[in-house]
């Protein structure tokens, strides 16, 4: 979620909204956004296997992460894979 933020002004200059799901409790997903000074929406609680599903995200079953690719951004190859422990 970091390295969106960390594009949030181009994406603010294209009118992209940037919006992160996260199955994350409300309060690891308002710590998340303290600690990382998120300044866009999340959607917690959910279901990161029925995620991955729906959208093609991967899920890492050994380790508990939802990780998403951002395949092009501006012109470039860009990775931006976030690792959000699951919900225990």
């Amino acid at each position: 979620m970091a390295d969106f933020q960390s594009h949030i002004s181009a994406f603010d200059q294209k009118r992209i909204k940037v919006i992160a799901a996260s199955p994350d409790s409300l309060e690891d997903a308002r710590k998340s956004v303290e600690r990382k000074k998120l300044t866009f929406p999340i959607a917690y609680g959910l279901d990161a296997r029925a995620f991955a599903a729906m959208t093609g995200a991967f899920f890492d079953d050994v380790r508990g992460y939802l990780q998403a690719k951002l395949k092009k951004y501006n012109g470039s190859e860009v990775d931006i894979t976030d690792k959000t422990t699951k919900d225990s």
